[in-house]
């Protein structure tokens, strides 16, 4: 799997893949600095020919500002319209038009809020955002599998490690933003 994020400080990109025993394996990473280039899809086309990652998987992480994470109560009705009644109830919390957002819901446990109401998170990010990513992404000659934020890219790389009992703490430091997630 290829992994991408860009940024207005430049572009992240890493390819790994699972080993036999389950564990990942990172066989390239390398961040491209804006200020070395003058299209970001070119090069991130560049860097994908130079890797040899042509037709690869694509999980692509939002950067920050491209996106809202809101915890929200959730609303009583079926999963499949879950997505759209999110949007309603998160119009007035983000900064742009719910009708032009793309929402992912993350259900909390039964047990997280005992004898209180039902909680969800919601991920929002304008359409036209993912638009973006898409072609950013195809243009490079990869196919995009996977748009995700900070908060769960860090969840789905738990899996290959053995923690154990420990902890874990990720911090993301743009030059303008920030996200500790522990």
């Amino acid at each position: 799997m290829v992994g991408v994020s860009a940024t207005p400080a430049g572009i992240a990109i890493a390819y790994n893949s699972a080993n036999g025993d389950g564990h990942a394996h990172l066989h390239a990473c390398d961040f491209l600095p804006a200020k070395n280039f003058s299209s970001p899809s070119e090069a991130l086309a560049e860097a994908v020919r130079e890797m040899g990652l042509q037709g690869m998987d694509v999980n692509y992480v939002l950067a920050p500002k491209q996106y809202s994470v809101l915890m929200i109560e959730a609303p009583q009705v079926p999963v499949e319209e879950m997505s759209q009644a999110v949007k309603w109830r998160i119009k007035d919390l983000i900064s742009f038009n719910a009708e032009d957002a793309a929402v992912d819901v993350i259900p909390l446990p039964e047990h997280a809020f005992r004898n209180r109401a039902r909680m969800v998170y919601v991920v929002a990010s304008e359409l036209s955002t993912i638009g973006q990513v898409e072609e950013l992404v195809s243009g490079a000659d990869l196919k995009l599998r996977f748009v995700d934020v900070a908060e769960t890219a860090v969840n789905n790389l738990l899996r290959f490690l053995e923690l154990g009992s420990q902890g874990l703490a990720l911090i993301y430091l743009g030059e303008q933003e920030g996200v500790i997630n522990v």
